[in-house]
């Protein structure tokens, strides 16, 4: 069992880096669920409107033990450098099994107690934003989480008629088909490059689309981000420009297709997801 703090920082169950975990290990679960409730007035019983998840919590407990006085204070400064305030960074968890969790969180509290010259117990209290947890791949890269797809213009197959033998069929394409495993709903990116007259993505199973009242040309890059409810071309934002809604990939299979309104149009682009989770064993 090991956590995995941007990249560089392991704590394990072993102390393969002198950082050695110490239960709990706490805020992986469920996060937080906050209700809309209230009493009825005048009766008995009460009411509730709505639930949603809050940002997560994550406590991680353990012992600092260095060879010497001078390792020790070098994992001091390590665990100081590797966890800034005011910005995000990777937060990893490895089950027993091999299973990896992604997080990207902030963080919220670094307590080292000195109890001897290289020995210090600890605690990190770190808030994601983000109440999922997400894939994080196969190894310590957390970016190895994306799964990334093609989505294609769909095109008609068939003949031209009258036509002359031998007969040359022309190649039809389909809806991609992308698989969310569990019910929590993913917010994908949509990444289209090349050359686009007002394109749009449609979600078949949910009858929903997004898409942008914009024209590129050969090296221009789209970015639909529909977790973070962004459009960008060429890294600047495009967002007046937007049609449609920020829709997400729902359980099972959705079969996603691009639509683009030139004739000359680029006809494929790229879908990149990460299969989310709402705690540590979940989706088993």
């Amino acid at each position: 069992m090991r956590v995995i703090i941007n990249d560089d920082l392991v704590i394990s169950s072993n102390g393969e880096s002198g950082l050695y975990l110490s239960p709990p290990l706490q805020g992986l679960d469920l996060p937080p669920i906050r209700t809309a409730s209230g009493n009825y007035s005048g009766r008995d019983g009460g009411w509730v409107a709505s639930q949603f998840f809050s940002s997560r919590e994550i406590v991680v407990n353990g012992v600092l033990y260095g060879q010497s006085c001078d390792n020790a204070d070098e994992l001091r400064c390590l665990m100081n450098s590797m966890m800034p305030i005011r910005q995000s960074f990777p937060f990893v968890y490895v089950s027993t099994t091999g299973q990896r969790y992604f997080a990207d969180v902030y963080l919220r509290d670094l307590s080292i107690d000195i109890v001897s010259k290289n020995y210090a117990p600890f605690t990190i209290t770190l808030v994601a934003p983000d109440p999922y947890l997400y894939d994080g791949g196969t190894d310590d890269d957390p970016g190895n989480g994306w799964i990334e797809q093609p989505i294609y213009k769909i095109i008609g197959g068939g003949y031209v008629t009258p036509y002359v033998l031998p007969v040359q069929w022309a190649a039809s394409t389909q809806p991609a088909i992308v698989n969310n495993p569990n019910d929590v709903l993913i917010y994908p990116q949509i990444v289209l490059e090349g050359t686009f007259t007002n394109p749009e993505i449609i979600n078949e199973t949910t009858g929903q689309f997004i898409g942008a009242n914009i024209t590129t040309t050969a090296g221009d890059v789209i970015v639909f981000d529909l977790k973070e409810r962004t459009v960008t071309l060429n890294g600047g934002s495009v967002l007046p420009a937007m049609t449609g809604s920020w829709w997400p990939l729902v359980r099972g299979d959705n079969y996603i297709s691009l639509m683009s309104y030139g004739g000359s149009d680029d006809d494929e682009g790229t879908i990149r997801y990460r299969i989310a989770y709402t705690g540590v064993g979940a989706g088993c």
